[in-house]
Order: C-alpha cells, then structure tokens, then sequence
C-alpha cells in the first residue's frame, strides 16, 4: 500500500521534566505535542506510564528508553513479555502509534529499573527529542543486618523485609503487602495459614542469594526462593531479581510450602504434592493480581507440556515423584520444567474432581502419621494407583472452558487478518497490471464483497465476554476498511478524481489499524498459548 501521507517533523533536542499538572510531569516535546508522566516523582522498581498528546491521527513514533549508565533499555510489554525479533533479538525501540484523537499511551514496567536520571527517546518522522526524568528510590526506615551480605530491615506491622544492595525499595514494600494478601488468600480458601507471618529476605541478585544461602546453611539448587521454619533467621528467602507478576508468584510459592508443612507437622510431604500445591496456588492467587494475564500465560503453557507428555507417554509416574531429593536433584530443565507442569496439573485435577479441601485434608492426614496411599484413599475414596490413571486419563483431554470459548472467535479474528493479507497482495498485483479504469470494475467490486461479507460474518458473531473490546475494535477495522475499499470501487466506477484522493488519504490509518489489530491478536494468542 502507498505509505501514509507525511505529518509535521519536529525539531530534535533534549526535554527536561517540566511542570506537574495533577501527579503527571508534563513536558512539552514541539508545537502542540506534549508528553506527560506519571507518577511525576517516580520510584525504582515501580512502573511509570506516558502519555503523548496532539499528534496526528495515526502518526507513528518510535520509543526507546535509555537507564542511567546510558545503556538502551529492553522493551517489556504489559504482560512482561520481552520483545523481541524475528531472530529472537530482544528489541530495545519499538514503534507505537497515535489514535485517532492523536494520542498514545505506554507503560514503562519497573520493577528492574535502578535509579537515575532515565532518558525516553520519542522519534517522530525521523527528529528525536529526548525527554530525561529521574527515578528517586523509595525512602523507608530501615536498620542495618547481616546475613552473608549486607542487608536493609524494614519493620513491617506482621512481619519484617529483609532486602539486600540492587533490591529497591519499593519492590520490597510491595512485596510485604502482597504477602499479607496471600496470608488472607489460603486462610480463606482453604482455611490453612501459618503460625505467625514470615519475614522475608530479598537478594537482588543471584549471587547475593547464593552468599545469603550459604549463611543460612542451605544448599542451593535450581530454586528461586526458600524457607527456613527454624533457626535464628526463620522466614522467606528469594531472589528479586526478576518482574514483579514473577516475584509475587515466588513469594506465593514459598508460602504455600511453610504453610502445608506446618500443617503436615514438619512430617516429609511428597514432592509432586507439595509442589504441585504450591504452584497451583501460585497461580490462583496470581489470576487475582495486578497482571493476571502474566499468570494466565504461565498456567497455559504449564497445563499444555503436561498434556502434551500425557499424550505422547513421557509423562512422569507420580510414585517417581514423591522423593524430595531425587526432585531437587535434578539438573536438566526440561525435566524439571515437566516435573512442576505435572505436579501443578495432578494438584489441579484433585482440586477440580474432589474439591478445593482435597489436597489440603491430604496434607493434614499426612501430618496424622498416614501414609499418601492412607490419605490419598481417606480423603478421595479411591486408591493412589486408580487416582493416578484417572489424572492421566483427565490430563490427556484436558482442555480449559474458558480458552475453548477464546480459540473459535480467534480463529474468526486470524481469518479478518488473512483477508486483508490476501486483498493487499492481490490489489498491490492488480495497480501493477496497469489496466484501464473500467476493466478494474469487476475486481474492484470483488474485493469489496469480500470485505463487506467478512464485516457482516464479524456482525453476527458473540464475543466471549474477555474479547469484547476485541470484537469491537476488529468491527471498527472492517468498517473503515470496507469504506475504503467501496471508496476505490467508487472511483473506477466514475472516474472522479475525489474518491481515489479521500481513499488514498485513509491509508495510513488503514495500515495502523491492521498493525495495532494484529499485535491485540497476537497478545491473545500468547496469552492462552494459542500460538
């Protein structure tokens, strides 16, 4: 398609912060274009959203952060997915593109930036202006410890964070909070809870955790976190090096395992159990966090390898994962990857077979002095070995009600995607042909029956309740893009000159459409792992 007609070109330069107009930073980038910031005093570890007003419609600009050591920042989405290329580059610029009031909104995730003085590069048609703002670090009243490495010690009201040197601030307040939340969450589902809250202790990077770990006499493996019930430092212990939805889940995680432990009474749980108890948990309370598409993706893909290995035979026998050792003995990451996909699916499949106090009755049985065979039988009234085929049995047609309502209408969206594809490649080949204007009429008309069947096949169609907003916005698509096409069809039919302008005037906004339809489909697709 012919490129979008030209928009104003801004003069490059450097914008400093500018005035605070209710919590934002404004700044004025050129002419009427602003760029505000939010929060105006952002914190490290925290995320900050932009928003860049009085463009024109549809106008393409290219962003890319720069951190404090002057260094190009990775471009992560909102469902902390790392952008990459097509060879799996990670990308540090990415190309946005204004609505059609002119304006573009974007989140820059935090919880890994350092403080410092951060630089946005905003290119518009070539001139870039950078726009630098500061990120202060969160100030807490904290005392001084050591463990292995120098830590800060913030008092909580139930319990104490623990956080080491390139953990900031904020990430271990909001981390305290969160814990207090999955307290409540397991006391109200499944009526467990510990004894008293732990405290937690962050290490900002791994080998930090690693020196932390060998004060507290624990040898690692491939674990991201830990728990210690006794010693002189009982509590959580857990790398905080990663992305938020990530660490909260790792903290769920922990909890999770000192809470059924006590619960077992200190007595060794089996390992599928116990961390199929924790990851199940890890992702139910996660589906209720700030991101849950983040923990909806991670679920996907952890119930599709266990169904995959139950449908080819390499699923793993469960009396082969009952021995603690042999579980973190592993070394290879495929195996491990499947160990916790089976034990988080078996947890899942009791849950949904037997109830939400299945697993936990096990548990408590467990601490009583039984045996798994005992409890397994006491509490679901079937045999270990008949509840293993019956899991397996359940594994290999598992599907989930919620994406089997998403697959169809995706599958409705590609078809609108693959249309335009087939509609650009054919007209690009037709204007090629050079033909006389009425000769064009019968394939004009063709194209533009295709599209206007398509829109109306859209019309018909109930969106799952989730994909609402992508209906619409894929309904919004075809309508213009339909108008467009009538608009073409319109000129060879007359020859007036003033429909070939207006249509050639909608193709840039035709082309962001189709871009911006094609990355909200593509987002649901990884989403519920529909790739």
């Amino acid at each position: 398609m012919p490129a979008p007609t030209p928009t104003p070109t801004p003069p490059a330069g450097v914008v400093a912060i500018g005035s605070q107009i209710g919590g934002s930073t404004v700044s004025q980038i050129t002419g009427n274009i602003t760029l505000s910031v939010n929060p105006d005093a952002p914190f490290a570890g925290r995320d900050i959203s932009f928003t860049l007003r009085g463009l024109a419609p549809w106008q393409e600009v290219v962003v890319e952060f720069i951190d404090p050591l002057g260094q190009p920042a990775e471009w992560i989405t909102e469902e902390e997915a790392h952008v990459v290329s097509a060879d799996g580059t990670r990308i540090t610029e990415r190309s946005l593109y204004a609505d059609d009031s002119g304006e573009i909104s974007w989140l820059r995730l935090g919880t890994q930036d350092r403080e410092g003085v951060w630089t946005s590069d905003i290119t518009i048609d070539g001139r870039t202006t950078s726009v630098t703002y500061a990120v202060s670090q969160l100030q807490l009243q904290v005392g001084q410890e050591t463990l292995g490495v120098d830590l800060r010690r913030y008092q909580g009201l139930v319990s104490d964070t623990l956080y080491s040197s390139l953990v900031p601030a904020a990430v271990a307040l909001d981390l305290q909070s969160h814990l207090g939340r999955v307290v409540e969450e397991l006391r109200q589902r499944i009526g467990v809870q510990s004894r008293a809250i732990p405290n937690t202790y962050l290490a900002g990077n791994r080998q930090l955790f690693e020196q932390i770990a060998e004060a507290t006499g624990t040898e690692l493996g491939f674990e991201q976190g830990y728990y210690q019930a006794g010693g002189e430092h009982p509590g959580i212990y857990m790398r905080a090096d990663d992305l938020i939805t990530q660490l909260e889940g790792t903290l769920t995680h922990e909890y999770v395992h000192l809470a059924m432990d006590e619960l077992a009474r200190e007595r060794p749980l089996p390992a599928w159990l116990t961390e199929g108890l924790a990851r199940f948990y890890e992702y139910e309370i996660g589906l209720a966090g700030q991101r849950p598409n983040v923990t909806r993706w991670r679920a996907f893909r952890s119930a599709d390898l266990a169904r995959e290995a139950a449908n080819s035979g390499a699923l793993l026998r469960l009396p082969d994962l009952e021995s603690r050792a042999i579980w973190n003995g592993q070394t290879d990451d495929d195996r491990i990857t499947l160990q916790y996909a089976e034990a988080y699916m078996a947890v899942r499949y009791m849950t949904e077979s037997y109830g939400a106090d299945a697993a936990a009755g096990i548990v408590g049985d467990i601490g009583g002095g039984f045996s798994l065979v005992s409890a397994i039988q006491s509490n679901l009234g079937v045999p270990y070995s008949e509840f293993e085929q019956a899991f397996i049995a359940w594994l290999r047609n598992w599907e989930d009600p919620e994406r089997l309502g998403i697959s169809p209408f995706i599958e409705i969206l590609d078809g609108v995607l693959d249309m335009a594809d087939s509609i650009s490649q054919r007209r690009g080949n037709e204007l090629g042909s050079r033909s006389p204007r009425l000769e064009r009429i019968p394939f004009k008309t063709l194209l533009h029956s295709e599209a206007a069947a398509k829109q109306n096949e859209l019309e018909m169609v109930t969106p799952p309740d989730s994909l609402a907003d992508l209906h619409l916005e894929t309904l919004s698509f075809l309508g213009r893009y339909v108008q467009w096409l009538a608009l073409e069809l319109e000129f060879v039919e007359t020859g007036v000159n003033a429909r070939i302008a207006e249509a050639n005037n909608m193709i840039g906004e035709i082309n962001v459409r189709e871009v911006l339809l094609a990355r909200s489909i593509g987002g649901v697709k990884l989403i519920y792992n529909l790739q």
